[in-house]
């Protein structure tokens, strides 16, 4: 899903014109889904190398 939210970033700038409004809501889309999928990573990684009982 990272890559998806990445491409999205890339794509933008082709096609038709679009207000400024339009760029900044998805940047900050892309950016958020980002981060979060990072954090998540790390939780997921912390969680799978815990010792389990």
């Amino acid at each position: 899903m990272v890559f998806e939210w990445l491409m999205l970033a890339k794509n933008l700038g082709s096609g038709p014109k679009r207000e400024t409004a339009f760029y900044v809501v998805h940047y900050v889309l892309v950016a958020f889904n980002v981060v979060l999928a990072g954090v998540l990573a790390a939780i997921g990684w912390k969680a799978w190398k815990s010792p389990r009982s």
